[in-house]
């Protein structure tokens, strides 16, 4: 997949988030400014108020190991982390299934402490930490419960 390809699926992740909270909810969801390290999204509760800063990391292959992160989690820079794992075939090879429904994206939803806690250095002498998709449970995946209750909704 070239780059280009790559930001446009990064894009469309967050725009998913944005519309599904919207959509289903009726959150309010703005998109942060681009030069934001940590955030992508930003959701609001104008009665509280209280927003919420949301990270959202796309990976298209079902078999990716995991989400990467540079330093930046060691300071609270997002209130919770989406993570989207596509179903495009495997990395290096994407399916000829153009057919892609969005039942067939996994959406895990985390806290900030969950993402924290499962962090690990990708490599020895690197500083880049990555959250491997095996340590994701099946109560991560569309826990979008943790997005309302941290805005201070009812329901």
């Amino acid at each position: 997949m070239n780059r280009d390809e790559i930001s446009i699926r990064a894009e469309g992740a967050e725009l998913f988030v944005q519309s599904y909270l919207m959509l289903h909810f009726g959150i309010i969801v703005s998109q942060a400014s681009r030069c934001m390290p940590g955030y992508d999204l930003i959701a609001h509760n104008f009665n509280k108020p209280k927003d919420c800063k949301i990270s959202v990391k796309y990976r298209s292959a079902t078999n990716s190991d995991g989400f990467n992160f540079s330093d930046s989690p060691n300071k609270k820079d997002f209130d919770i982390f989406i993570g989207i794992l596509g179903n495009l075939g495997k990395i290096g090879k994407i399916g000829s299934n153009k057919e892609i429904q969005a039942e067939d994206l996994k959406v895990y939803i985390l806290s900030f402490d969950q993402v924290k806690n499962r962090l690990k250095l990708k490599s020895k002498n690197s500083k880049t930490q990555i959250l491997r998709i095996n340590t994701l449970e099946n109560t991560d995946i569309g826990s979008w419960s943790k997005i309302l209750k941290f805005l201070g909704y009812d329901f």
